[in-house]
């Protein structure tokens, strides 16, 4: 279906209209510039958008099944 395309729509905008990349990439860089801390800010945010990802894709899967046992 269009598994792929969703995912890639998810991470190329913002998700649900509040959370989005630069959003994040903004707060790490405050949180880096208040502890001085150079890496952990940034992997955390990546490890918060890979969930994210991953999240929506499983998500999807469940409903194609529910979608394709309908059919």
């Amino acid at each position: 279906m269009f598994k792929g395309e969703i995912v890639s729509l998810i991470k190329g905008t913002s998700i649900v209209g509040y959370v989005a990349v630069i959003d994040l990439t903004y707060a790490s860089n405050m949180v880096r510039a208040r502890t001085f801390d150079a890496f952990f800010p940034l992997i955390l945010v990546s490890i918060i958008f890979i969930l994210l990802s991953r999240l929506s894709a499983r998500a999807l899967n469940v409903m194609e099944r529910r979608v394709n046992s309908k059919m």
